[in-house]
């Protein structure tokens, strides 16, 4: 009964590791985006000033600024997309493959908003 008891405790410390390392990561993320891309959007809106404007109506750095917005915005998603419950509850292949998607994942959202924000 112990030894049961011992192999499920150790079977979901994995799970419980990369529970940890998702958390801590997205945080960061998250906050970062919370911070310094909302700051960064509210001056971009600022500069197109009061007036409509079409996508061709911006010049192209407005047009890059946009698509960095976008890229942020669809990393948020992914981040919180990440299911950090089934991290402790899967076990075997299927908490290996989460664990490999969330640090994709999470590698993939350091990376836009480190260079965009």
């Amino acid at each position: 009964m112990l030894e049961d008891l011992d192999a499920e405790i150790d079977a979901s410390q994995r799970g419980f590791d990369a529970l940890v390392d998702v958390l801590e990561r997205s945080t960061k993320v998250l906050d970062e985006i919370a911070v310094h891309g909302g700051r960064a959007f509210d001056k971009w809106v600022a500069q197109l000033g009061n007036e409509p404007k079409s996508w061709d109506a911006l010049d192209t750095t407005q047009q890059e600024r946009h698509q960095g917005f976008v890229q942020i915005a669809d990393c948020l998603l992914e981040v919180v997309a990440i299911s950090t419950p089934d991290l402790v509850l899967l076990g075997g292949d299927e908490r290996e493959l989460l664990i490999e998607v969330a640090d994709e994942v999470l590698n993939r959202a350091e990376g836009v908003v480190g260079s965009l924000v």
